[in-house]
C-alpha cells in the first residue's frame, strides 16, 4: 500500500514535501516528520488540524507498514489499549 502512496507522491521519497504537510491519499491523509536523537517529533499545526490531535493527547503505536508507524488517538483500537490490564507506554503531545 505505502509503495502506491509514493509512486503517487514521490515528494515524500524526496523529502521534497514540508515536514508535517499533510497529503490525502485514497481518503486518508499522510505526513512525514524527522524524529530527533532522542527520539522526539514535533507535528506541525496544520498536521495536528488536519488529525485531529492536541496537546496533551495520549497517542498509541499501532503497527504499520514497513515503510512507517502509525499512531492512533481515538477508535476501537484505543479502546481496546484501554481496558487492557498489562503495561503500555504512552507518548504525549
Amino acid at each position: 500500500m505505502m509503495k502506491g502512496l509514493l509512486i503517487d507522491h514521490p515528494e515524500f521519497r524526496h523529502y521534497s514535501l514540508p515536514e508535517g504537510k499533510p497529503v490525502k491519499w485514497k481518503s486518508r491523509y499522510y505526513s512525514w516528520v524527522k524524529i530527533n536523537k532522542q527520539g522526539v517529533f514535533k507535528l506541525p499545526g496544520e498536521a495536528l488540524n488536519c488529525f485531529n490531535v492536541k496537546e496533551g493527547d495520549r497517542l498509541l503505536s499501532i503497527r504499520g507498514s514497513n515503510v512507517g508507524f502509525v499512531l492512533a488517538v481515538k477508535g476501537p483500537i484505543i479502546e481496546a489499549a484501554n481496558n487492557f490490564t498489562g503495561e503500555i507506554k504512552d507518548f504525549v503531545c
